[in-house]
Protein backbone atom coordinates (compact mmCIF):
# COMPACT_ATOMS: atom_id res chain seq x y z
CA UNK A 1 0.00 0.00 0.00
CA UNK A 2 2.83 2.37 0.94
CA UNK A 3 4.57 1.56 -2.38
CA UNK A 4 1.41 2.49 -4.35
CA UNK A 5 1.12 5.83 -2.47
CA UNK A 6 4.80 6.54 -3.12
CA UNK A 7 4.35 5.72 -6.83
CA UNK A 8 1.28 7.99 -7.15
CA UNK A 9 3.14 10.86 -5.40
CA UNK A 10 6.04 10.49 -7.80
CA UNK A 11 3.72 10.63 -10.84
CA UNK A 12 1.92 13.74 -9.51
CA UNK A 13 5.26 15.47 -8.86
CA UNK A 14 6.43 14.74 -12.39
CA UNK A 15 3.20 16.11 -13.84
CA UNK A 16 3.58 19.35 -11.84
CA UNK A 17 7.16 19.75 -13.09
CA UNK A 18 6.00 19.33 -16.71
CA UNK A 19 3.25 21.96 -16.23
CA UNK A 20 5.77 24.37 -14.71
CA UNK A 21 8.18 23.78 -17.56
CA UNK A 22 5.47 24.47 -20.17
CA UNK A 23 4.52 27.68 -18.34
CA UNK A 24 8.12 28.91 -18.41
CA UNK A 25 8.63 28.27 -22.10
CA UNK A 26 5.30 29.68 -23.34
CA UNK A 27 5.88 33.26 -22.16
CA UNK A 28 8.70 35.72 -22.76
CA UNK A 29 10.25 38.45 -20.68
CA UNK A 30 11.65 41.74 -21.84
CA UNK A 31 15.44 41.99 -21.43
CA UNK A 32 14.82 45.51 -20.13
CA UNK A 33 12.80 44.15 -17.25
CA UNK A 34 9.33 44.59 -18.76
CA UNK A 35 7.00 42.13 -20.39
CA UNK A 36 6.63 43.66 -23.85
CA UNK A 37 7.78 40.60 -25.74
CA UNK A 38 5.62 39.19 -28.50
CA UNK A 39 5.68 35.43 -29.07
CA UNK A 40 4.75 33.82 -32.36
CA UNK A 41 4.66 30.20 -33.42
CA UNK A 42 6.65 29.55 -36.57
CA UNK A 43 7.38 26.19 -38.18
CA UNK A 44 6.49 24.32 -35.01
CA UNK A 45 8.83 26.41 -32.82
CA UNK A 46 8.59 29.73 -31.02
CA UNK A 47 9.91 33.07 -32.25
CA UNK A 48 10.52 35.81 -29.68
CA UNK A 49 10.50 39.44 -30.84
CA UNK A 50 11.20 42.39 -28.57
CA UNK A 51 8.93 45.43 -28.77
CA UNK A 52 11.17 48.34 -29.75
CA UNK A 53 11.15 51.69 -27.95
CA UNK A 54 12.15 54.74 -29.98
CA UNK A 55 13.30 58.04 -28.54
CA UNK A 56 12.16 61.11 -30.48
CA UNK A 57 13.61 64.56 -29.74
CA UNK A 58 11.44 67.33 -31.18
CA UNK A 59 13.00 70.67 -32.03
CA UNK A 60 10.01 72.49 -30.56
CA UNK A 61 7.36 70.09 -29.30
CA UNK A 62 4.62 72.74 -29.36
CA UNK A 63 5.31 74.17 -32.81
CA UNK A 64 2.55 73.37 -35.29
CA UNK A 65 4.78 71.71 -37.89
CA UNK A 66 6.75 69.73 -35.32
CA UNK A 67 3.47 68.54 -33.80
CA UNK A 68 2.43 67.18 -37.18
CA UNK A 69 5.66 65.23 -37.46
CA UNK A 70 6.03 63.71 -33.99
CA UNK A 71 2.35 62.81 -33.77
CA UNK A 72 2.61 60.99 -37.10
CA UNK A 73 5.70 59.16 -35.85
CA UNK A 74 3.74 57.93 -32.84
CA UNK A 75 0.88 56.72 -35.02
CA UNK A 76 3.09 54.91 -37.54
CA UNK A 77 5.29 53.44 -34.79
CA UNK A 78 2.25 52.00 -33.03
CA UNK A 79 1.19 50.39 -36.30
CA UNK A 80 4.60 48.73 -36.47
CA UNK A 81 4.41 47.61 -32.84
CA UNK A 82 6.84 50.19 -31.45
CA UNK A 83 6.62 52.62 -28.53
CA UNK A 84 7.83 56.22 -28.77
CA UNK A 85 9.16 58.52 -26.04
CA UNK A 86 8.96 62.19 -27.14
CA UNK A 87 11.19 64.87 -25.59
CA UNK A 88 11.58 68.58 -26.40
CA UNK A 89 14.92 70.25 -27.16
CA UNK A 90 13.31 73.73 -27.18
CA UNK A 91 15.66 74.55 -30.09
CA UNK A 92 18.54 74.53 -27.58
CA UNK A 93 21.72 72.50 -28.11
CA UNK A 94 22.37 71.89 -24.40
CA UNK A 95 18.81 70.63 -23.90
CA UNK A 96 19.12 68.47 -27.00
CA UNK A 97 22.29 66.86 -25.60
CA UNK A 98 20.66 66.33 -22.21
CA UNK A 99 17.66 64.70 -23.87
CA UNK A 100 19.96 62.24 -25.61
CA UNK A 101 21.48 61.34 -22.22
CA UNK A 102 17.99 60.80 -20.82
CA UNK A 103 16.98 58.51 -23.67
CA UNK A 104 20.18 56.50 -23.46
CA UNK A 105 19.65 56.04 -19.71
CA UNK A 106 16.23 54.60 -20.59
CA UNK A 107 17.93 52.06 -22.88
CA UNK A 108 15.86 52.99 -25.91
CA UNK A 109 16.50 50.95 -29.03
CA UNK A 110 16.93 53.89 -31.44
CA UNK A 111 16.79 57.68 -31.50
CA UNK A 112 15.31 60.20 -33.93
CA UNK A 113 16.35 63.84 -33.56
CA UNK A 114 15.13 67.09 -35.10
CA UNK A 115 18.57 68.76 -34.97
CA UNK A 116 18.94 72.30 -33.67
CA UNK A 117 21.99 72.98 -35.79
CA UNK A 118 23.75 71.35 -38.75
CA UNK A 119 27.17 71.19 -37.05
CA UNK A 120 26.30 71.89 -33.42
CA UNK A 121 24.01 68.85 -33.11
CA UNK A 122 26.64 66.36 -34.30
CA UNK A 123 28.01 65.62 -30.78
CA UNK A 124 24.51 64.60 -29.65
CA UNK A 125 24.25 62.20 -32.58
CA UNK A 126 27.69 60.81 -31.83
CA UNK A 127 26.58 59.86 -28.31
CA UNK A 128 23.94 57.62 -29.83
CA UNK A 129 26.35 56.18 -32.38
CA UNK A 130 28.81 55.34 -29.60
CA UNK A 131 26.05 53.40 -27.85
CA UNK A 132 25.75 51.30 -30.99
CA UNK A 133 22.07 51.96 -31.74
CA UNK A 134 20.45 53.57 -34.81
CA UNK A 135 20.08 57.34 -34.98
CA UNK A 136 18.26 59.43 -37.56
CA UNK A 137 17.96 63.16 -38.35
CA UNK A 138 14.37 64.17 -39.09
CA UNK A 139 13.05 67.40 -40.70
CA UNK A 140 16.35 69.24 -40.16
CA UNK A 141 19.80 67.96 -41.08
CA UNK A 142 22.92 67.19 -39.05
CA UNK A 143 26.23 66.94 -40.89
CA UNK A 144 27.02 63.41 -42.03
CA UNK A 145 23.90 61.82 -40.50
CA UNK A 146 21.17 59.78 -42.18
CA UNK A 147 18.32 62.18 -42.91
CA UNK A 148 14.60 62.01 -43.64
CA UNK A 149 12.93 65.26 -44.65
CA UNK A 150 12.48 67.81 -47.41
CA UNK A 151 15.21 69.39 -49.49
CA UNK A 152 16.56 72.24 -47.39
CA UNK A 153 19.39 73.32 -49.68
CA UNK A 154 16.81 75.00 -51.91
CA UNK A 155 15.86 77.39 -49.14
CA UNK A 156 13.73 75.07 -47.04
CA UNK A 157 10.58 76.00 -48.96
CA UNK A 158 11.24 79.74 -48.73
CA UNK A 159 12.64 79.95 -52.24
CA UNK A 160 9.38 78.42 -53.51
CA UNK A 161 7.15 80.84 -51.60
CA UNK A 162 9.29 83.89 -52.29
CA UNK A 163 9.43 82.92 -55.95
CA UNK A 164 5.61 82.93 -56.06
CA UNK A 165 5.56 86.30 -54.29
CA UNK A 166 7.98 87.72 -56.85
CA UNK A 167 5.91 86.41 -59.75
CA UNK A 168 2.68 87.80 -58.29
CA UNK A 169 4.29 91.24 -57.89
CA UNK A 170 5.74 91.18 -61.39
CA UNK A 171 9.29 91.24 -60.05
CA UNK A 172 9.00 94.61 -58.33
CA UNK A 173 7.65 96.01 -55.06
CA UNK A 174 8.31 96.45 -51.36
CA UNK A 175 8.36 93.41 -49.09
CA UNK A 176 8.31 92.78 -45.35
CA UNK A 177 10.35 89.72 -44.41
CA UNK A 178 9.74 88.18 -40.96
CA UNK A 179 12.50 85.69 -40.28
CA UNK A 180 12.48 82.71 -37.96
CA UNK A 181 14.42 82.51 -34.73
CA UNK A 182 18.09 83.45 -35.03
CA UNK A 183 20.65 80.68 -34.74
CA UNK A 184 18.35 77.95 -36.03
CA UNK A 185 19.66 76.16 -39.12
CA UNK A 186 16.39 76.20 -41.04
CA UNK A 187 16.14 79.97 -40.57
CA UNK A 188 19.56 80.46 -42.13
CA UNK A 189 18.68 78.23 -45.07
CA UNK A 190 15.37 79.99 -45.66
CA UNK A 191 17.05 83.39 -45.64
CA UNK A 192 19.54 82.12 -48.22
CA UNK A 193 16.60 80.99 -50.35
CA UNK A 194 14.93 84.38 -50.12
CA UNK A 195 18.07 86.23 -51.16
CA UNK A 196 18.72 83.93 -54.09
CA UNK A 197 15.38 85.12 -55.47
CA UNK A 198 16.20 88.73 -54.57
CA UNK A 199 19.51 88.55 -56.46
CA UNK A 200 17.61 87.80 -59.66
CA UNK A 201 15.06 90.59 -59.15
CA UNK A 202 16.75 93.97 -58.57
CA UNK A 203 13.43 95.86 -58.56
CA UNK A 204 12.18 93.87 -55.58
CA UNK A 205 13.08 95.46 -52.24
CA UNK A 206 12.93 94.14 -48.67
CA UNK A 207 12.02 97.28 -46.73
CA UNK A 208 11.65 95.62 -43.32
CA UNK A 209 13.48 92.52 -42.07
CA UNK A 210 13.57 91.24 -38.48
CA UNK A 211 13.85 87.96 -36.58
CA UNK A 212 10.74 86.53 -34.97
CA UNK A 213 10.71 83.43 -32.77
CA UNK A 214 8.44 81.17 -34.87
CA UNK A 215 5.41 82.18 -32.80
CA UNK A 216 2.22 83.91 -33.93
CA UNK A 217 2.71 86.70 -31.41
CA UNK A 218 6.15 87.55 -32.80
CA UNK A 219 4.72 87.78 -36.31
CA UNK A 220 2.07 90.16 -35.02
CA UNK A 221 4.53 92.33 -33.08
CA UNK A 222 6.95 92.67 -35.98
CA UNK A 223 4.14 93.47 -38.39
CA UNK A 224 2.98 96.26 -36.09
CA UNK A 225 6.51 97.68 -36.24
CA UNK A 226 6.57 97.39 -40.02
CA UNK A 227 3.21 99.14 -40.46
CA UNK A 228 4.36 101.94 -38.15
CA UNK A 229 7.55 102.39 -40.17
CA UNK A 230 5.65 102.33 -43.48
CA UNK A 231 2.24 103.91 -42.77
CA UNK A 232 1.13 104.83 -46.28
CA UNK A 233 -0.72 102.86 -48.89
CA UNK A 234 1.75 101.34 -51.33
CA UNK A 235 4.64 101.38 -48.86
CA UNK A 236 4.25 97.61 -48.42
CA UNK A 237 3.12 95.30 -51.21
CA UNK A 238 3.71 91.87 -49.70
CA UNK A 239 4.72 90.01 -46.54
CA UNK A 240 6.64 86.77 -46.29
CA UNK A 241 7.41 84.96 -43.04
CA UNK A 242 9.63 81.92 -42.61
CA UNK A 243 6.68 80.10 -41.10
CA UNK A 244 2.90 80.08 -41.58
CA UNK A 245 2.27 80.74 -37.90
CA UNK A 246 4.16 84.04 -37.99
CA UNK A 247 2.39 84.89 -41.26
CA UNK A 248 -0.93 84.42 -39.46
CA UNK A 249 0.17 86.87 -36.76
CA UNK A 250 1.12 89.40 -39.42
CA UNK A 251 -2.20 88.90 -41.20
CA UNK A 252 -4.18 89.63 -38.04
CA UNK A 253 -2.40 92.95 -37.55
CA UNK A 254 -2.78 93.99 -41.19
CA UNK A 255 -6.52 93.25 -41.04
CA UNK A 256 -6.93 95.12 -37.76
CA UNK A 257 -5.18 98.14 -39.29
CA UNK A 258 -7.53 98.02 -42.29
CA UNK A 259 -4.66 97.69 -44.73
CA UNK A 260 -5.22 94.25 -46.24
CA UNK A 261 -7.06 95.74 -49.22
CA UNK A 262 -4.22 98.07 -50.29
CA UNK A 263 -3.46 95.26 -51.27
CA UNK A 264 -0.82 93.64 -49.09
CA UNK A 265 -0.26 90.04 -50.18
CA UNK A 266 0.63 87.43 -47.53
CA UNK A 267 2.85 84.37 -48.07
CA UNK A 268 3.90 81.58 -45.75
CA UNK A 269 5.81 78.35 -45.48
CA UNK A 270 5.08 74.83 -44.09
CA UNK A 271 1.30 74.34 -44.39
CA UNK A 272 -0.36 75.17 -41.07
CA UNK A 273 -4.09 74.40 -41.12
CA UNK A 274 -5.03 77.86 -39.86
CA UNK A 275 -3.05 79.53 -42.63
CA UNK A 276 -4.74 77.31 -45.19
CA UNK A 277 -8.08 78.74 -44.03
CA UNK A 278 -6.69 82.21 -44.79
CA UNK A 279 -5.67 81.04 -48.27
CA UNK A 280 -9.17 79.67 -48.84
CA UNK A 281 -10.76 82.98 -47.82
CA UNK A 282 -8.43 84.93 -50.11
CA UNK A 283 -6.74 86.78 -47.25
CA UNK A 284 -3.44 84.96 -47.88
CA UNK A 285 -1.92 84.01 -51.23
CA UNK A 286 -0.04 80.71 -50.87
CA UNK A 287 2.29 78.54 -48.85
CA UNK A 288 4.95 75.94 -49.56
CA UNK A 289 3.60 72.75 -47.98
CA UNK A 290 6.10 70.63 -46.09
CA UNK A 291 4.58 67.19 -45.73
CA UNK A 292 5.19 66.43 -42.06
CA UNK A 293 2.91 63.42 -42.20
CA UNK A 294 4.84 61.77 -45.03
CA UNK A 295 8.12 62.68 -43.34
CA UNK A 296 6.89 61.11 -40.10
CA UNK A 297 5.92 57.88 -41.87
CA UNK A 298 9.16 57.66 -43.84
CA UNK A 299 11.27 58.41 -40.74
CA UNK A 300 9.52 55.73 -38.69
CA UNK A 301 9.86 53.14 -41.42
CA UNK A 302 13.52 54.05 -41.94
CA UNK A 303 14.38 53.60 -38.25
CA UNK A 304 12.45 50.30 -38.26
CA UNK A 305 14.54 49.10 -41.18
CA UNK A 306 17.71 50.15 -39.36
CA UNK A 307 16.63 48.21 -36.27
CA UNK A 308 16.09 45.17 -38.44
CA UNK A 309 19.61 45.47 -39.83
CA UNK A 310 18.57 46.61 -43.30
CA UNK A 311 20.69 49.09 -45.22
CA UNK A 312 18.91 52.43 -45.78
CA UNK A 313 19.49 55.44 -48.02
CA UNK A 314 21.55 58.22 -46.45
CA UNK A 315 18.91 60.76 -47.55
CA UNK A 316 15.16 60.10 -47.86
CA UNK A 317 13.70 63.17 -49.53
CA UNK A 318 10.06 64.31 -49.32
CA UNK A 319 9.00 66.87 -51.92
CA UNK A 320 7.45 70.27 -51.24
CA UNK A 321 3.99 71.12 -52.57
CA UNK A 322 2.54 74.51 -53.52
CA UNK A 323 -0.83 75.35 -51.97
CA UNK A 324 -2.94 78.14 -53.45
CA UNK A 325 -6.64 78.93 -53.46
CA UNK A 326 -7.01 76.55 -56.42
CA UNK A 327 -6.05 73.40 -54.47
CA UNK A 328 -6.33 74.37 -50.80
CA UNK A 329 -9.63 72.59 -50.16
CA UNK A 330 -8.11 69.16 -50.83
CA UNK A 331 -5.67 69.80 -47.95
CA UNK A 332 -8.27 71.30 -45.64
CA UNK A 333 -10.42 68.20 -46.08
CA UNK A 334 -7.60 66.24 -44.43
CA UNK A 335 -6.86 68.70 -41.60
CA UNK A 336 -7.79 67.36 -38.15
CA UNK A 337 -8.17 70.55 -36.13
CA UNK A 338 -8.32 68.95 -32.67
CA UNK A 339 -5.21 66.86 -33.33
CA UNK A 340 -3.20 69.48 -35.21
CA UNK A 341 -2.14 67.30 -38.11
CA UNK A 342 -3.38 66.01 -41.45
CA UNK A 343 -4.95 62.63 -42.10
CA UNK A 344 -2.21 60.10 -42.83
CA UNK A 345 -2.90 58.75 -46.29
CA UNK A 346 -2.52 55.03 -46.98
CA UNK A 347 -0.12 55.87 -49.79
CA UNK A 348 2.29 57.31 -47.20
CA UNK A 349 2.73 53.86 -45.65
CA UNK A 350 5.05 51.17 -46.98
CA UNK A 351 4.29 47.50 -46.34
CA UNK A 352 6.93 46.47 -43.80
CA UNK A 353 5.70 42.92 -43.20
CA UNK A 354 8.64 41.46 -45.12
CA UNK A 355 10.84 42.40 -42.15
CA UNK A 356 8.78 40.49 -39.58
Amino acid sequence: MRQKIKLISTVVLCMLMVVALIGCTSTGSDPKGGSDVNTASENGGEKLQEKYTIGFIAGDIGHTFHIRTWKTVKVRAAELGMDVVVLDSKRDLATESSNVDTLLSMNVDAVMIMPCNMEGSVPAFNKVIERGIPVLAVVDQAAGMTYVGSDLVGGGGAEISFGCLTEDLGGQGNVVYIKGGAGVEIQRLRTEGVYRVMDKNPDLKIVFEQHGDWARTSGATLMQDALAAYPNKGDINAVFADDDVMSLGALEVIKAAGRLGEPILIYGCCGDGGFLEAIKSGEASMTAFQNGELIGCKATETIYRMLKGEKVDSVVNVDWDVITKDNVQAYLDRWITDEGYYTILDEYRTDMSYLD
